[in-house]
This record gives C-alpha cells, sequence and structure tokens, in this order.
C-alpha cells in the first residue's frame, strides 16, 4: 500500500486514491469555494497518493442537476480552483491532484441547463425523463473542444491531470453503453469520442499532464465489461478507474442502505411521489438495487486488467486493510476509496490496521440532491 507507483507522467507516492464524488462547494455560477481546501486537507496532510475531486461541468449544456455543481468553463473557474489547489499543496505532501471533467448528457434537466438536453441517441433516462435531443456531429466538435478547454484550463491551475468521467451514465458512458448509442452515423463506434477528446487535450495539454478515465464496468442495460475493456484498449489514457452502473439505478453505484426517509425528503423527484404511491416506488427501487458486498468491482477490474495494457483499478466496497491489501497482490496496482473517506477523512492514518466507520448507508449519496455540503450522515436508522 506504501509503495509508489508511476502512473503516466505521475509519481505517486502510495496506492491509495480518493475517489471523485460530489462535494457542493460551488456558488451559483460553478466557481469552487475556498473552502473545499479544509475538506481535501486531510488528505494531503495524511499523504494519499492521489485526490480526484468532484464531477466538475465542462459547458452549462453539461451541468447535472445538483445545485452547487463545480464548472471550469471560464477564466473566473480557473482562477478559484487555483486558490483551492494551492492551499492543497501548501499542505507539503506530494499527493497529486486530479480534476474531474463531465458532461451530464441526457442526465440533466432542461430548467437546469437552459438548453436543450443532448445524449448520443434520443433515448430516454427513466429516471431524469428529459426529452432527449441526439448530439449532432456539430455538437460534438462542440463538447471535444470544451473537454479540451477546462483540461487546459485546469493545468493552469496547477492539477496534476485530468480525469474524464465516461461512467455513472454520463455522456461519454452514453457513448459506449448499447443501450443509449443507437446511432448509424461514425459515432456510433463506441471509443470514437473518448478518443477525440483524448487526442484533442493531449493536443493542447502535453504528455507530462495526466489524462485519466473513469468507467462503469456494466451499467445494467447491456454493458458489459468486455465492451469496456475493448474501449479502453483502443484508447489513449493513463489510468482508468473502474466504478459500476448509472443514474438510473444510481444504489447500483453505491451498493448497501435504502435512505427512503431522505430520498422522500431532499430528492427532486421522490419528493413529489404523493405518499399514497411512495410505497409502490421503494418496492421498485429496491427490485432493482444489488445489495453491498466487499469490493464489489474487484472481479471485474481483474477480468478487464488481464485484457488491456492501460492500468486500471477497481473503486467500490473497500472496508478494510486485508481488502486492500489482496486486491494489489492480486495485481491491481491502485485502490480507490470514496465513501470511507467521508465517514473517516484521517482513515490513512491507521490504514496499517483499519476497519472502515462506513456503514454503507448512502445517506452522503441521497443530500447530494441537496443544496448543502458533502459529510457523512451515518446516524441514520433503517426503516
Amino acid at each position: 500500500m506504501n509503495t509508489p507507483f508511476t502512473l503516466g507522467p505521475l509519481c505517486l507516492q502510495n496506492r491509495i486514491v480518493r475517489s471523485a464524488t460530489y462535494e457542493g462547494f460551488g456558488d451559483a455560477e460553478g466557481c469552487v469555494s475556498p473552502e473545499l481546501a479544509r475538506l481535501y486537507a486531510p488528505f494531503f496532510q495524511d499523504s494519499a497518493g492521489m485526490v480526484i475531486t468532484g464531477f466538475t461541468f465542462v459547458s452549462e449544456q453539461g451541468r447535472a442537476m445538483h445545485p452547487r455543481q463545480c464548472g471550469m468553463t471560464s477564466e473566473a473557474h480557473s482562477r478559484a480552483w487555483k486558490n483551492v489547489v494551492a492551499a492543497c499543496h501548501d499542505q507539503g505532501s506530494a499527493t497529486r491532484m486530479i480534476l474531474q471533467l463531465a458532461h451530464a448528457g441526457r442526465q440533466t434537466l432542461q430548467r437546469v441547463t437552459r438548453q436543450p438536453v443532448v445524449g448520443a441517441s434520443n433515448r430516454r433516462c427513466t429516471y431524469f425523463r428529459e426529452t432527449v435531443e441526439p448530439a449532432t456531429p456539430h455538437m460534438l466538435a462542440q463538447i471535444i473542444e470544451d473537454f479540451a478547454a477546462a483540461a487546459a484550463r485546469a493545468q493552469e491551475a496547477g492539477f496534476d491531470g485530468v480525469q474524464l468521467h465516461a461512467g455513472h451514465g454520463y455522456l461519454l458512458h452514453q457513448f459506449i453503453s448499447p443501450w443509449t448509442n443507437t446511432r448509424a452515423d461514425e459515432w456510433r463506434a463506441p471509443e470514437k469520442l473518448l478518443r477525440d477528446i483524448a487526442d484533442a487535450i493531449r493536443a493542447r495539454c502535453g504528455r507530462d499532464f495526466a489524462l485519466l478515465a473513469k468507467m462503469s464496468v456494466a451499467d445494467d442495460r447491456g454493458l458489459t465489461p468486455r465492451r469496456v475493456a475493448e474501449v479502453i484498449a483502443v484508447t489513449d489514457f493513463d489510468g482508468v478507474e473502474l466504478s459500476y452502473g448509472t443514474m438510473e439505478h444510481a444504489l447500483n453505484i453505491f451498493r448497501g442502505g435504502c435512505p427512503a426517509r431522505d430520498a422522500f425528503r431532499v430528492n427532486p423527484f421522490f419528493k413529489r411521489i404523493p405518499r399514497l404511491l411512495r410505497a409502490l416506488a421503494l418496492w421498485r427501487v429496491r427490485c432493482w438495487q444489488k445489495p453491498f458486498t466487499p469490493c464489489y468491482n474487484l472481479r471485474d477490474a481483474q477480468w478487464i486488467a488481464a485484457r488491456v495494457q492501460t492500468p486500471v483499478w477497481p473503486v467500490g466496497g473497500f472496508r478494510n486493510t486485508n481488502d486492500i491489501a489482496a486486491a494489489l497482490k492480486s495485481g491491481m496496482p491502485l485502490v480507490s476509496l470514496c465513501r470511507p473517506f467521508i465517514a473517516e477523512p484521517h482513515l490513512l492514518r491507521q490504514l496499517q490496521n483499519w476497519k472502515s466507520a462506513c456503514v454503507n448507508c448512502n445517506r452522503c449519496a441521497i443530500y447530494c440532491d441537496a443544496p448543502e455540503a458533502l459529510t457523512c450522515r451515518k446516524e441514520f436508522q433503517h426503516g
């Protein structure tokens, strides 16, 4: 765990990655608050190998519905991020800092973006239920430019690299998945949009700037590890973090509890459901939900790793030292943690003999839909 690893141009001081999660530190314009540096401070003080920020929009069209999402579309955004990056690096750690870039695609609301909702095809998301306009080649050219421009701003702000969010059902995932990419033109190739964005970022930022991706190994709708491996094999990334699922069945991304009371209180869709129908809605969610199991993406990550040259590693379900050590011993170059860091920001101080305080209640995930900053809410009682 404490041995270094070279990931593209980055020398990581150890094998532990703080994975991205929505943090809720943006203002109405998407400028990040300096307070985010306080959330990140323990990761730098305790010397994580790499820290990846929450998903950051690359255009107004690509904004998610989350009310305090951060952006990287302007010089104002870049200046605000520069202050956060500098404050983190002032901790004196060699921890690497990566900005995650995303376009929500069909997983957003027109009232948020004030633009038509676009996707790989016109297939609606069963969660957002917005009319979806298939992205035209002209739109895709602009989206490629948006990602490249955001990456260049991240480089100017002092980040060590960027991670493209190509999982969880967002736009890049929509082009990878056969469920959403039903196109008949050249963009039907699941790797094309990712390759074009990667090429544009490399041309703008060079190879000393790390270029990573995050992908779902499957999505409950037809995406398979085989297809993901095929995409990774022909795209130019320094490393790929492997997760699961889409927002259509969001709890399958996280696994664990189903905090219904909180969802009916803060989720913009669930809180509109009449009380008499809430039991039915909850039953439907639970019918789809996958149970929590330790290291739940590890097996698929191992299968993909055996078929590609790019370093890949899993996030999801690592809750103790032994599981992390076993994953690394099996050949995984890195291990990502997300919710454990929410419950215990300083967990790296006890990593040699660690068992997570996270109880997988998912309240932190549900409250991403509220205009509040990220925090652990594990006092939740099932019911």
